[in-house]
């Protein structure tokens, strides 16, 4: 990969390391790619008592009974190992950084695994395109949480969407993507790594579309967002899609932000 280009990713996010990880394997000058990568806040110790401790761990074996395999702790932790120029920011927006960002003059901006809107100033640095790596299958499940509701939901496929950004969440001509069918025995954890694994390669098969003079579409289903959710309301709506299917009832479309609720 010749083009210069910045990576946005959160410091802990399995999906960042992995995708990260994979790009850096194939691209032939490391001078090419500028991370940047929120500041890890300290976490706060749980002061729960020891019952919820217990209860709560004894939920995640049940529901998420996985471990993602990754050969990084961190971000970071893989920028230093790999010696690749990093920055670290608090301003999750990135309008703070914007004169390093241009200064970078990247070809590409890509953001994988980052969890904030980023500024439309910042997104209209790159040379040739913004991409998002979105682990939906677009315009479906566009928002947060997407592998806790795809799971609670039963929906059958999910799939992991690179698309050019905007001032819009999730939205932008969609340069490509792929269907993940789910398994019955996937966890929320299980599911994110096979979502993780394919975000490099997308991402990249994207660049690749784009030099070609590709660009991309814009989807004709409305399709619909989702809203964040706690592991404990997944676990609970989970629970009732359970119940209903054992009675014989559909499974019901859980904290969808739309009246269309069938993935087609």
């Amino acid at each position: 990969m010749k083009n210069k280009c910045v990576y946005v990713a959160s410091d802990k996010a399995k999906k960042s390391i992995i995708g990260l990880e994979y790009i850096l394997n194939h691209i032939s000058n490391k001078k090419n790619i500028l991370v940047i990568v929120d500041k890890n806040n300290k976490q706060k110790k749980d002061k729960a008592n020891i019952i919820k401790i217990i209860l709560r761990k004894f939920i995640k074996y049940f529901f998420n009974n996985y471990n993602i395999k990754v050969n990084h702790n961190s971000v970071e932790e893989l920028c230093i190992k790999r010696k690749i120029n990093y920055l670290k920011v608090e301003d999750k927006t990135l309008y703070n950084i914007k004169s390093k960002i241009e200064l970078y003059n990247p070809d590409y901006i890509l953001v994988n695994g980052w969890g904030w809107k980023i500024h439309k100033d910042v997104i209209n640095l790159s040379k040739k395109a913004s991409l998002n790596c979105h682990s939906s299958y677009l315009p479906y499940y566009r928002g947060a949480s997407v592998y806790f509701h795809v799971l609670m939901n039963k929906e059958k496929y999910t799939g992991i969407t690179v698309h050019e950004m905007t001032d819009k969440i999730d939205k932008g001509n969609i340069i490509k993507q792929k269907k993940i069918y789910i398994n019955k025995k996937d966890t929320p954890n299980s599911l994110l790594e096979k979502l993780a694994k394919e975000s490099g390669p997308l991402l990249l098969d994207s660049i690749k579309s784009i030099e070609l003079g590709e660009k991309g579409f814009l989807p004709k289903e409305k399709g619909f967002y989702v809203t964040k959710i706690t592991f404990k309301k997944y676990v609970l709506n989970k629970l009732k899609n359970e119940i209903r299917i054992f009675f014989g009832l559909q499974p019901k479309k859980y904290n969808i932000k739309s009246n269309k609720r069938v993935l087609k």
